[in-house]
């Protein structure tokens, strides 16, 4: 028996396959034949990407409430087609911009299937079940019971294909950072000090935060953990935020302090650099918000998804930019710029994927009423 199991072990190493080995206690759920259906097709560069209907049952429970206000009849009704038209604009917009990013690894060579990223998605899932730290976050996790981590995927709308996905998405994300921005260096005397593929030097950094794409703000946030209608609470503090600018931006910190949940106290002082593309889904929402305001104005409230804590609510007041702030927080603004750059990259890469869009045949035996996982 031991001399088989040797055996076995150098036949894993001689065909490349160790790695494979060891991902066998949380084995892979396959997908039934009607959530492996091609529903929808993104093209790009000759390469395409395909939908399938288990991400895009994802997509349309996760946005279903926001476009139909809560009323499930808009799905049989009179205008139902264009109540499918909006929801399936966002689900392709949303799809973008997930294979955007497999898309751009495609161009630069970077290979999301290698047994490395494989080792990384089994380790992802068992620290997801077993609990513990994966990157900076830290995960309760279920005890070690894989069922009852397949049913918290089930809660949020995924099964374990589309969860492998946006794993592997994930991982592409960090890879073209690690590919676009690099590590921290030295400040080599002109301003640069990361060591990415993106050239810039300290006068491109002060463009780009002079331009009307970067945002001083200041913000604080209502989520649904804390409040049973958050979205009520957050309007009433941005009401008195918007009372509280009139008298100027300490005036508005104040409040932000007293109500909500404020950023970090540092940015509470200084302020959060934000720009209108982002490696993060909720600086890019902010960034949008603020690119449209005013200094000293407070713009309407924006929702976002936190892994932390689900729906966040946020109210924004715009601050005016400053040469201290630039030259205090150099490194901020630089690393502000480069994901900004990386995320433009993903917004095109996504924009010329929707225009290729198109839905299979598949996709006419959809009966949106009846969607449900």
């Amino acid at each position: 028996m031991k001399r088989f199991l040797a055996i076995l072990l150098l036949l894993c190493v001689a065909l490349g396959a160790l790695s494979g080995c060891k991902r066998k206690k949380y084995k892979p759920v396959e997908s039934t034949a009607e959530e492996a259906r091609v529903i929808l097709t993104l093209s790009a560069n000759g390469r395409s990407y395909d939908v399938k209907y288990e991400l895009y049952r994802a997509l349309f429970l996760t946005y279903k409430s926001e476009i139909d206000g809560g009323d499930a009849s808009v799905w049989t009704g009179e205008k139902k087609d264009d109540f499918i038209n909006e929801i399936n604009k966002r689900i392709i917009s949303e799809a973008a911009k997930i294979f955007a990013v497999f898309e751009l690894c495609e161009r630069l060579g970077i290979d999301l299937y290698t047994d490395e990223v494989e080792d990384e998605i089994y380790d992802m899932i068992r620290v997801s079940v077993e609990g513990g730290s994966w990157g900076e976050n830290t995960y309760l996790g279920f005890d070690g019971d894989y069922e009852a981590y397949l049913d918290s995927l089930k809660s949020m709308y995924h099964n374990y294909s589309t969860s492998v996905l946006l794993m592997r998405y994930q991982i592409g994300r960090r890879l073209l950072d690690s590919h676009y921005i690099g590590g921290g260096t030295a400040d080599d005397g002109a301003g640069k000090i990361t060591d990415g593929a993106i050239e810039y030097d300290r006068e491109t950094v002060l463009d780009f935060y002079s331009s009307h794409g970067a945002s001083l703000i200041l913000t604080t946030f209502v989520s649904e953990q804390i409040s049973y209608t958050p979205r009520e609470l957050a309007e009433d503090i941005r009401l008195d935020v918007i009372e509280a600018a009139k008298s100027g931006v300490s005036r508005v910190r104040a409040v932000m302090i007293g109500r909500g949940s404020p950023t970090e106290e540092a940015e509470l002082e200084s302020g959060r650099l934000v720009s209108r593309y982002s490696l993060s889904r909720e600086y890019e929402e902010l960034g949008k918000t603020a690119a449209e305001l005013s200094a000293g104005e407070v713009g309407e409230i924006v929702e976002t998804v936190s892994a932390e804590d689900g729906r966040r609510y946020y109210i924004i007041y715009k601050m005016e930019k400053s040469e201290e702030f630039f030259e205090e927080n150099y490194a901020t603004v630089v690393l502000v710029y480069l994901c900004d750059a990386v995320g433009e990259a993903i917004s095109m890469a996504a924009s010329t994927l929707k225009e290729g869009a198109t839905f299979s045949e598949a996709y006419a035996n959809i009966i949106h009423s009846e969607v449900h996982i």
